[in-house]
């Protein structure tokens, strides 16, 4: 089969899933994602299966360009079932990843509209490819001036695998100050989801850089970067926010 016709069999098999979705369902999912997501409303497992499914076939297949192409479709669709699919089947092909790869993921961040597909897309493909390649982060820099909620959260959250391993403080604390002030509450979690791990780390760091920023983080972002850190120290600092 051509990308074309694997993308309408995907979409026909997701379809045929979610025709059997109540509208109760569906608020559900909305509830969980937010209104700003197109969903189907599967069950994640549901999607899951699907999604596995059509990933060993194209794997057996070893085509990459096939891949990109059909996850290239998915992705512009901006549904949540279909993001999903192509992240299982693009993982599959992760040793295949390269400089024009990268350029194509930064086209998909647009595409991604909740906070599911944008943690699992940096988590799994941007991720691996800035801890080979520390020049990508000047553009993840940029990012943090998008006027995309998702870009601007996904700026952070790519840098969580790498600051996990010790690697790039300097940088996830540069991303994290341009962002710091962000209000926006899908921001401000991935800000503060990129500071807790940095305390994991560098508690001393943390607690330095906290301690600076406490008069314009937010409560939120405090709390949660706070959560690796000694109890006493955040207790103070919460109190005093």
């Amino acid at each position: 089969m051509n990308p074309k016709q694997i993308v309408e069999q995907i979409r026909k098999e997701l379809k045929n899933k979610a025709s059997v979705k109540t509208e109760k369902e569906r608020e559900k999912a909305r509830a969980v994602f937010g209104n700003e997501a197109k969903l189907l409303a599967l069950r994640v497992p549901e999607t899951r299966k699907i999604a596995e499914s059509f990933a060993k076939k194209l794997k057996k297949e070893k085509n990459f360009d096939t891949a990109l192409k059909v996850a290239d479709e998915l992705y512009k669709s901006g549904v949540f079932e279909e993001a999903t699919v192509a992240e299982s089947i693009l993982k599959e092909f992760k040793n295949c990843f390269d400089d024009s790869t990268f350029n194509k993921f930064d086209e998909w961040v647009d595409y991604l509209k909740n906070w599911a597909n944008i943690d699992m897309f940096c988590g799994w493909f941007l991720a691996p490819i800035i801890l080979k390649d520390e020049t990508k982060i000047k553009i993840i820099f940029q990012w943090t001036k998008s006027k995309n909620r998702w870009r601007r959260r996904a700026a952070a959250v790519t840098l969580v695998k790498p600051i996990r391993k010790g690697m790039y403080l300097k940088q996830a604390l540069q991303v994290a100050e341009n962002l710091i002030q962000d209000k926006d509450e899908m921001v401000q979690k991935g800000v503060g989801w990129l500071l807790k791990e940095a305390g994991g780390k560098f508690p001393n760091e943390m607690i330095k850089f906290l301690m600076k920023w406490r008069p314009k983080i937010s409560r939120l972002v405090l709390r949660l970067a706070c959560e690796k850190l000694p109890s006493k120290k955040c207790d103070i600092m919460i109190r005093s926010n």
